[in-house]
């Protein structure tokens, strides 16, 4: 779509050109969701009723008289549980504090691990729900797909956004990458 504009602007550009890594990207954590059969533990996560809340942030907790309680649960669906943590390990990744740093994507695994064992598929699924950058290709959608209509600086904002992460995401998919190499040495 964008090669076919007869005007190109910044913003097109700077998509255009980052679509191949983005690409690359999404075709890793592809290809490791085919070779675990994904839909394996779909079924699995369907038969037993997993809950994800797909969108939790601590701000959806309430404590009451002593007792958590868990608010906006209008997200909830069936599917795998590490769906959750991927969700809210990709989430903090772009907060200033935690830039897309393994070590502390890897801290917070460790407990989650305390009271659910992660095995070494499940571990690799996570990687790829957190490598998988639909940022992107969700501003890509908005802009060419659904034309919405925002000003050329908001696009240029949100993909620069993106784009200022990208290396740090690629270190992050290698470190965790000898994680998973020593988790099948062990």
């Amino acid at each position: 779509m964008i090669y076919k504009k007869s005007i190109k602007n910044k913003f097109d550009a700077a998509y255009y050109n980052h679509i191949e890594q983005f690409y690359n990207i999404g075709i890793t954590a592809l290809h490791i969701l085919n070779r675990l059969n994904y839909h394996r533990f779909l079924k699995k996560a369907t038969e037993n009723k997993s809950i994800c809340l797909n969108s939790f942030s601590h701000k959806d907790i309430i404590k009451k008289t002593g007792k958590y309680y868990l608010t906006k649960l209008d997200d909830i669906s069936v599917d795998i549980q590490i769906n959750d943590l991927a969700k809210f390990i990709k989430m903090l990744m772009y907060k200033s504090s935690y830039k897309w740093s393994f070590f502390k994507a890897k801290q917070l695994i460790d407990a989650y691990e305390k009271i659910n064992t992660l095995d070494r598929e499940q571990l690799e699924i996570l990687l790829s729900l957190i490598i998988f950058l639909e940022k992107f290709w969700k501003l890509g959608k908005k802009r060419y797909i659904k034309q919405k209509k925002w000003d050329e600086a908001k696009y240029t904002k949100k993909l620069k956004r993106q784009l200022i992460y990208i290396d740090l995401q690629q270190s992050f998919l290698e470190e965790y990458l000898k994680y998973l190499e020593k988790y099948y040495n062990e």
